[in-house]
C-alpha cells in the first residue's frame, strides 16, 4: 500500500506483489482504476475493470540501476485469457456451477512491458440479469483471487523459497461495499465495518505522504456507468451526469476516501 511504500521501496518481493495484485479487480493503492458498467433495459449488462500500474512501475524504475534491473527481469505478456481456462478439470470439481458461469463469461487482456514501464490490465464480464450483476459485485474479490493466481505467477519471477504469491489486503475492496441493484436504480454505499476499520488513519502522516511531490502520486479509482435510460436523479454531489444523463461517472482519490462515505457512497435513479 502506499501508506507503506518506503517499506517497498528497499524489498524488491514487494514490487512483485504490487504489481501481482494490480489484476485483481479491487480498489487498491498505487494504481489508476477504472471501472465501467453497461446497463441494458431487459436487465443485461457489460463490465470492464481497467488497471494501470504504469505510474507506480516508472517510480520503481527511479529509485536505483538495481530497482530498474530486477524490474526488466519480468516477462513481457500481450494476451487475452479466459477464466474458465485457467483451472484444470479436477480443481473446477470443487468450485459450484454459478461461480464458473462467472468465469465463463470473465476475460482478462493483459499487456505488460514491465521493462519500458507498461502494465496494463483489462478484465471484461458480462451477464444476463441484475442477479448476475449483483452476484459479480459480492463475490469478486475471491472469485478474482483465484484467477489472479494461476495467471499472475505464470508472469513473474520469484525466488527459490519464495512462498507462493497470496494475494494482498487492498486499501479498499469490493467487500468494503454493499450493493443495491433494481431495475430502476444502482446503489454502493460502504459498510460499518469498512468505515470503523479506517477511522484510526493518522491523517496528517496521509496528508503528508499525498503533498509529497517525489512521490507524483495520482491514486484514482473511477466508476462509470452506463444507464439504460436517462438519470431521474444521483445522490453524490462530486458525480457527474453526461448532458444527456445516461451517463454516470464517480472519480475518487483511493487514500483520502477509504472509509469516507461522502465521497464513495452513491445511488443513481433512472
Amino acid at each position: 500500500m502506499c501508506t507503506l511504500l518506503p517499506q517497498y521501496l528497499i524489498d524488491m518481493t514487494k514490487i512483485r506483489l504490487i504489481l501481482l495484485t494490480a489484476v485483481t479487480l479491487l480498489f487498491s493503492s498505487c494504481l489508476e482504476i477504472k471501472e465501467t458498467y453497461t446497463l441494458l433495459e431487459d436487465g443485461a449488462y457489460k463490465m470492464e475493470y481497467s488497471v494501470d500500474v504504469g505510474k507506480a512501475i516508472g517510480l520503481f524504475q527511479s529509485l536505483s540501476d538495481e530497482a530498474t534491473a530486477d524490474l526488466a527481469t519480468f516477462k513481457s505478456a500481450d494476451t487475452l485469457i479466459n477464466y474458465s481456462n485457467i483451472f484444470s478439470d479436477s480443481v473446477k470439481k470443487n468450485i459450484d456451477a454459478r461461480t464458473l458461469s462467472v468465469f465463463a463469461n470473465t476475460n482478462l487482456k493483459l499487456k505488460m512491458d514491465v521493462a519500458n514501464g507498461v502494465f496494463l490490465a483489462k478484465i471484461n464480464n458480462e451477464g444476463k440479469s441484475i442477479n448476475d450483476l449483483l452476484f459479480l459485485l459480492e463475490n469478486m474479490d475471491d472469485l478474482v483471487e483465484n484467477g489472479n493466481k494461476k495467471v499472475m505467477n505464470s508472469f513473474t519471477p520469484k525466488k527459490p523459497n519464495e512462498e507462493e504469491y497470496p494475494g494482498e489486503s487492498p486499501a479498499l475492496s469490493n467487500k468494503d461495499f454493499e450493493y443495491i441493484v433494481t431495475p430502476t436504480s444502482f446503489e454502493r454505499r460502504l459498510t460499518e465495518t469498512a468505515i470503523e476499520r479506517y477511522k484510526g488513519r493518522n491523517m496528517e502522516a496521509l496528508a503528508n505522504i499525498l503533498s509529497d511531490p517525489e512521490m507524483d502520486f495520482n491514486i484514482t479509482s473511477t466508476v462509470v456507468i452506463n444507464l439504460p435510460r436517462p438519470a431521474k436523479s444521483i445522490s453524490n454531489k462530486n458525480a457527474i451526469l453526461s448532458a444527456d444523463k445516461k451517463q454516470f461517472s464517480l472519480t475518487a482519490n483511493v487514500i483520502k476516501a477509504s472509509g469516507n462515505p461522502e465521497l464513495l457512497n452513491f445511488k443513481i435513479v433512472y
